[in-house]
């Protein structure tokens, strides 16, 4: 958990930064972020998905062939796969109406990547009410509706929550 809040942490703030910055989510944090959680999940960081068969320890003898090292394990590979294809279910529609940019959501994309299909779900729960709360007051206050805002921010609150424990 702490190693998944510590990529989680440094990916959204990095994009989050750059967002802000230049207006755009570089290709190259979405391409870490999933890398990241595909090596994660192979080390048997990132949990199984709900349901998913788990596989046998390996047997006793080939721990005592290679003492302290690890054998990959492909149970935390669905939900890697699962946590990077559920913001894409979700992103595309939102993308196609304009109402989501594609920077955020290859990087909500990373992020389930990292963190597994279990967590996703409630993750973007955090994010739309991260979002609104930014959101409302601007529109409350009467601020131009064209102005550019940015959901990288959203995302790294809902990541600083995940961050603390708030979000499982």
């Amino acid at each position: 958990m702490y190693l998944q809040s510590f990529f989680v942490l440094t990916l959204c703030a990095s994009a989050a930064f750059c967002d802000v910055r230049t207006g755009k989510i570089s290709n190259a944090f979405a391409l870490a972020g999933i890398c990241t959680g595909l090596c994660l999940s192979l080390s048997g960081t990132v949990p199984a998905a709900a349901g998913d068969a788990v596989l046998p320890a390996p047997p006793a003898s080939l721990a005592a062939l290679a003492p302290g090292t690890h054998i990959l394990s492909l149970t935390g590979l669905p939900g890697s796969i699962l946590g990077a294809g559920i913001p894409l279910l979700f992103g595309f529609p939102l993308f196609h109406i304009r109402a989501l940019g594609a920077g955020d959501v290859k990087l909500l994309m990373a992020v389930g990547s990292i963190i597994g299909s279990n967590a996703i779900l409630p993750f973007l729960m955090a994010c739309i009410v991260c979002g609104a709360a930014i959101a409302l007051p601007i529109l409350i206050a009467g601020r131009d509706r064209k102005a550019r805002f940015h959901f990288s921010i959203p995302i790294l609150m809902a990541a600083m929550l995940y961050a603390g424990g708030l979000i499982h």
